[in-house]
């Protein structure tokens, strides 16, 4: 559903399966990446980790984390949802749109509260 959303919006969209096919797809890509739209809690890593990887080939990547699990469960792997950008399941797809769009226009890249 995200994809097919943001992809009727109008963004180029990278789909993996998880955060390893996630980072072959951003490393083989040769432009630039914008934005990781990414779970919390990934197989294998955090979408923190995923997104610190990331960022070391794209040093403007801005994020948004979306997950269903309690502010407990978000903060003990990284996340506030308080600070960080984030989307909490489950969301209606105009509000997935509009949260992209805004954290595309932020000034710079958004601090990750230590959990």
């Amino acid at each position: 559903m995200v994809n097919r959303e943001l992809r009727m919006a109008g963004y180029y969209v990278f789909d993996a399966s998880g955060a390893a096919e996630a980072l072959t797809l951003a490393e083989a890509h040769p432009g630039h990446v914008d934005l990781l739209v990414s779970e919390v809690l990934l197989w294998g890593m955090t979408g923190v980790e995923l997104y610190g990887r990331l960022r070391q080939r794209h040093q403007s990547l801005r994020v948004l984390f979306m997950s269903g699990y309690t502010e407990e469960v978000l903060q003990q792997n990284g996340v506030s949802p308080s600070t960080a950008p984030f989307l909490r399941k489950p969301f209606a797809s105009p509000k997935l749109v509009e949260r992209v769009k805004e954290v595309l226009q932020a000034p710079a890249p958004a601090v990750l509260a230590r959990g």
